[in-house]
């Protein structure tokens, strides 16, 4: 049976329901009905209010409330990301029909069969293709890692580019490129040391070692948020910004995890990260990522946003400390 639109509504949802007011303006929603849904006490959280946002708007529009009406909008608030995963799903879809209809006609004869021959054609291309634009290729030992830095910059490009640092003020936008900042660095003994350092140069050389953690501490509001997305973004540009005996310059892959979204009934942290920061089309390699990482904890920055947000309960029953040892980290 064919999708409608509103099928798609819960994959929205948990990847953009935080830009739930940016999708309802690209949407076509008034000022004035964003701000009703924003105070209506019973659409308490984000995913409410967004899953309120999408079905008032199939409701408004019927029949011109596609599929392509939603992914340009997405698209506009700058999370391309999302409306390529359901491109692909819809692509399983079809491939899905494709695969039924070619079954219900195995049975009519010869010239069903010579019409089954090019269906097949049909779904071994529509298969490479799917492969093809979610960026896993169909080729060699550990596909994932052939296009996924690659895919994880382009998208950190495109989503960090230009942010809105204060929520309260949707006019208000910052170049990420155009951000500088200096950080006061303390040793684990609580000294402050005297010099002032840049942000690129935190992961330097201190003593004759390179830190494994790093915490980024200030008040609620200073922009330690902002900061992480600067590290992220810097991260990802095209013409690396690190100098290349900077730690910075070593990492193959830096992951930005938004730690208050960890849900509270999570129990498994390395798959709660993943589904967080890769889209759907790569759950199926999420065991062959963590094998890379085990092997390869030197080529990995996790950064961890708002991590004392998250209550201790839920740091202690997924063992976010066993986590944070191992690995390289930089925690806000």
């Amino acid at each position: 049976m064919e999708s409608t639109v509103n099928d798609y509504f819960d994959k929205v949802i948990k990847n953009v329901s935080y830009k739930w007011d940016d999708l309802a303006r690209n949407l076509g929603f008034e000022r004035g009905e964003i701000e009703a849904i924003r105070a209506t006490v019973s659409l308490q959280g984000p995913d409410k209010k967004c899953r309120e946002v999408l079905e008032r708007w199939q409701n408004r529009n019927g029949a011109k409330a596609t599929l392509q009406v939603l992914q340009q909008a997405l698209i506009d608030i700058e999370e391309k990301h999302t409306a390529e995963e359901l491109h692909v799903w819809k692509k399983k879809e079809t491939q899905h029909s494709l695969k039924t209809f070619g079954q219900e006609m195995k049975t009519t004869g010869k010239k069903t069969m010579e019409k089954l021959d090019g269906l097949k054609v049909e779904l071994q291309e529509g298969h490479y293709l799917a492969a093809k634009d979610t960026g896993q290729s169909i080729k060699g030992p550990n596909p994932i890692f052939e296009k996924l830095p690659n895919h994880l910059q382009d998208r950190y490009r495109r989503e960090l580019a230009r942010i809105r640092p204060l929520p309260w003020c949707e006019d208000f936008y910052l170049n990420l490129d155009d951000m500088f900042t200096t950080l006061e660095m303390v040793g684990r003994d609580g000294q402050k040391k005297d010099t002032a350092v840049a942000v690129e140069d935190m992961f330097k050389l201190y003593n004759d070692s390179v830190p494994k953690t790093i915490r980024v501490e200030g008040d609620p509001g200073i922009g330690k948020t902002t900061l992480c997305y600067k590290i992220v973004y810097d991260f990802s540009a095209e013409k690396s910004k690190f100098q290349t005996d900077n730690k910075f310059s070593s990492f193959k892959l830096v992951l930005y995890v938004e730690m208050r979204k960890v849900p509270h009934d999570a129990t498994d942290l390395n798959s709660t990260i993943f589904q967080q920061v890769f889209p759907t089309a790569y759950y199926k390699h999420e065991e062959e990522f963590w094998d890379y990482v085990e092997c390869n904890p030197e080529d990995v920055l996790f950064v961890l946003d708002g991590l004392d947000e998250m209550p201790e309960e839920t740091r202690e029953k997924l063992k976010i400390a066993d986590f944070i040892r191992v690995l390289h980290h930089l925690i806000s």
